[in-house]
């Protein structure tokens, strides 16, 4: 039968793509997948459960109740027995449990593509694929993305259990299509219920108040905002000159502000901390944060990395204590909540003659 694993996709960022339709889907991952170049062996054993992580963060979930109809797989392997599963995380721990399975499929070498899948999800539950023979789904990743496993694998509806260990440098090569289901009764509303509001009817004639035409469709939930998560500066402290990056986690595509403060020794004036300075000598000390510049640009769904070598532009920034605030705003004008980090940037090495 073959090495079994259970790869469960739980760091996968959420990506709205309406596109003006009122019940278009929600494509969880990123669009561009790769085929898969290495297998995720630490389990080490038959019938592991794989997880994806995101190292410092918080873990992106699925944002609202519906029904995964597609989904989409970069493998390395051809004839892999694979199978879409969803599992949760149990009350803020650190333990999980499976809580569905889609439909068992069979790979070939490439991007496959997997039609006509009904798994039903909650929001806050995660996806994952069950890969009975070992396959190549995994390509390496960027640094702070690695791979949760359990051993042996999670099971539906079995007691939860914490991790057994992780693989820090791989990402599952996987997508899904998430349909709103607003009548609970597993088909998604956009392409598999012909009668959304009736979970007796999923094809037309349907009953009144459902969707024959004339009568307004139950309401829609509102788009979510964009989510900041894992905001870090690596190294923590670097010369100016030399190359630093600042990463963090996005939920949806947006664009993203970093706003540099430096920290400077400052006096209470009233309610506000004024840098110190010879017309500002008095008063109970405090740490002031002087804005020293911004920096924009557009940010993907999931791990984003900027380069920072201690410049904005072609403007240095003054050695000292710095916080970096990051902030976004998404294409329907929501906006995350700002996510702080400090970093200690020295001044430039002085070359040797």
């Amino acid at each position: 039968m073959g090495r079994r694993h259970f790869i469960g996709l739980a760091a996968l960022a959420w990506l709205l793509a309406t596109g003006g339709v009122a019940s278009a889907a929600e494509t969880l991952g990123d669009p561009q997948l790769k085929v898969g170049t290495h297998d995720a062996a630490a389990c080490n054993g038959p019938e592991c459960t794989y997880a994806m992580h995101v190292l410092g963060s918080a873990t992106p979930a699925v944002p609202s109740k519906g029904v995964i109809v597609r989904w989409r797989l970069g493998s390395g392997d051809g004839n892999a027995r694979v199978t879409l599963r969803a599992l949760a995380r149990v009350d803020n721990t650190a333990t999980y449990v499976g809580t569905g399975t889609g439909i068992e499929r069979t790979t070939a070498v490439g991007v496959n593509v997997f039609e006509g899948e009904r798994l039903p999800v909650q929001a806050g539950q995660f996806l994952g694929v069950d890969d009975e023979d070992g396959a190549k789904l995994f390509t390496v990743a960027p640094a702070g993305v690695g791979v949760r496993f359990w051993l042996p694998k999670l099971q539906d509806g079995a007691p939860p259990r914490a991790i057994s260990g992780h693989n820090d440098g791989r990402a599952l090569e996987l997508n899904a299509d998430l349909e709103r289901d607003v009548d609970g009764d597993g088909f998604g509303d956009e392409t598999q219920d012909g009668c959304p509001g009736d979970p007796a009817l999923q094809a037309p004639p349907c009953a009144v108040g459902t969707s024959n035409p004339g009568v307004t469709p139950p309401p829609l939930p509102p788009p979510s905002a964009p989510a900041i998560a894992g905001l870090r500066v690596a190294p923590k402290r670097f010369r100016l000159g030399s190359l630093a990056r600042i990463r963090f986690d996005l939920s949806k595509a947006a664009t993203y502000t970093l706003a540099f403060d430096q920290l400077r020794p400052g006096r209470r004036r009233g309610a506000r901390c004024l840098p110190r300075s010879r017309r500002v000598r008095t008063g109970r000390r405090c740490t002031a944060f002087v804005r020293r510049g911004v920096r924009r640009g557009a940010g993907k769904s999931g791990v984003n990395a900027v380069a920072f070598r201690g410049r904005l532009g072609k403007r240095r920034l003054p050695p000292g204590r710095y916080r970096v605030t990051a902030s976004a705003r998404d294409a329907d004008g929501l906006t995350a909540r700002s996510r702080t980090a400090r970093f200690t940037l020295r001044p430039q090495a002085r070359r040797r003659r």
